[in-house]
């Protein structure tokens, strides 16, 4: 396994684990992970589950509030979140 592919699978994984039964958390989880990235967090994004996101919409709310807050987030302060504070 390559290393990334390995690191790739242990935040999700770790995504997974820490996760509640309630859609919208469990959809903000992950959008805000990969606003994050989006600002420029060095590490690889984690797709959303599609089935859920085209199927529940708390979960897909979720998702997409966790992008945008936290992406916006990470941009004010790029260096708290181990980013560059690029950009999409």
């Amino acid at each position: 396994m390559r290393p990334l592919a390995g690191v790739t699978l242990g935040l999700l994984g770790m995504l997974v684990a820490c996760t509640p039964d309630n859609p919208y958390q469990t959809g903000y989880r992950v959008g805000c992970f990969n606003g994050q990235v989006y600002a420029g967090k060095p590490v690889p994004t984690v797709d959303p589950d599609r089935r859920l996101y085209r199927s529940d919409l708390q979960y897909t709310k979720g998702f997409d509030d966790g992008v945008n807050q936290c992406y916006q987030e990470a941009m004010r302060f790029p260096l708290a979140y181990g980013g560059s504070g690029g950009g999409r």
